[in-house]
């Protein structure tokens, strides 16, 4: 009897011990899945800022576009009407200094929105 009951004891701690272990990488693996799933939510919530600040950017970016295409159009009106003979010299000379620069500006403007 006594040694019945030896061996069963030693069975129990033996099948502890390896509920222990099996318990013990059941939380490895849950820690290693948590962890993961952290820095998914990371990249992800950084991915998430960084879609919010580029569409911010890029709404700055087509009102920037809209006042220079405004302001061309307002100078290519200008021009057009001191062609027409409708302005005076003076007008079309300061009409037409502005114009190359706010071409620069359009063009840049619409390859950063492209």
């Amino acid at each position: 009897r006594q040694a019945e009951a030896e061996r069963a004891a030693e069975a129990e701690w033996r099948a502890a011990a390896e509920a222990k272990r099996a318990g013990m990488v059941e939380r490895e693996l849950l820690a290693e899945r948590a962890a993961a799933a952290e820095e998914r939510a990371a990249v992800s919530r950084e991915g998430t800022a960084g879609l919010v600040a580029a569409r911010a950017e890029a709404e700055v970016l087509r009102d920037e576009l809209a006042v220079a295409r405004e302001q061309e159009a307002q100078l290519r009106r200008l021009l057009d009407a001191a062609r027409n003979g409708r302005c005076t010299t003076e007008t079309t000379t300061s009409a037409s200094a502005p114009l190359a620069p706010l071409q620069e500006q359009l063009a840049a403007a619409a390859g950063r929105e492209a």
